[in-house]
């Protein structure tokens, strides 16, 4: 079966995906009369992957990326990325954190990002860049009301969708069973949240992080799910943070803790 495409377009995010999944690319585009030495580095990744370039006009690449999208004359033809069912993602979890076990080692717990309902892509995209950065195991993303992997995705992720496994489920609740029933601690992000992520112990065993629709937030039911809802504390100017921000402080304070326990006596 043939995958379907999508584009992603802009200097630094084509460069960072041709370097990394080359066999998903199908074509570049480029746009006439753009000097040599600007697509360069481009170039050569294509020629060692056998990756066609074309030279386009500038209308084809606006009609492609879009007439406000600054592709900065690159637009490159992916193959989408496939989703994993919950029980893939979730083997390759467990698979990881096998290999990564040492005899004399402290143990390294895994953590993921479980997103319900993210609407907007540019969060999406940059969630996934976070959850890349830090080195989380996974992503869990809904499949109703949630932005699909697109170009725009892509973009914001700065070429780093695909780097880490990307899981979607049908019944939200199901899958925060399945992670229960796996160790996992699910850790909702809340401005409701009884205890502040600073008083938090991340690294005590498997963690997922729930974060909610920007809108909405978390749904009742997923609230209930969680196993604590924490909040991030923040001056009381300001009411709350955006949904991609919320992610970051949470995963980044994972990382803190985590490297901390495995490096320190």
């Amino acid at each position: 079966m043939t995958m379907p495409t999508d584009f992603i377009y802009g200097k630094h995010p084509v460069l960072d995906f041709l370097a990394h999944s080359p066999k998903r690319a199908e074509k570049l585009y480029l746009r006439q009369g753009m000097p040599a030495k600007v697509f360069q580095d481009a170039r050569a990744i294509c020629e060692s992957h056998a990756i066609p370039i074309q030279f386009v006009p500038e209308p084809k690449l606006a009609s492609v990326a879009g007439r406000k999208a600054n592709h900065q004359g690159f637009v490159l033809k992916i193959a989408t990325v496939p989703y994993l069912s919950l029980e893939e993602g979730l083997a390759l979890v467990a698979n990881a954190q096998e290999t990564s076990k040492t005899a004399d080692a402290k143990p390294s717990y895994p953590a993921i990002l479980v997103l319900e309902e993210i609407e907007d892509p540019h969060n999406l995209g940059a969630m996934i860049r976070t959850a890349t950065a830090v080195g989380l195991s996974g992503v869990i993303v809904s499949s109703s009301r949630q932005a699909p992997l697109s170009g725009a995705v892509m973009k914001a992720s700065a070429g780093t969708l695909g780097q880490v496994p990307i899981i979607r489920v049908d019944e939200f609740s199901d899958a925060l069973e399945a992670l229960k029933d796996r160790g996992f601690h699910l850790t909702g992000l809340s401005m409701k949240g009884s205890h502040s992520i600073w008083d938090l112990e991340m690294n005590e065993g498997p963690m997922a992080f729930v974060i909610g629709n920007e809108g909405a937030g978390l749904r009742k039911k997923t609230a209930e799910q969680c196993d604590f809802l924490v909040h991030i504390p923040m001056d009381a100017r300001v009411e709350s943070l955006n949904a991609s921000v919320s992610a970051s402080v949470i995963c980044y304070e994972w990382a803190r803790q985590s490297r901390f326990a495995t490096t320190s006596d």
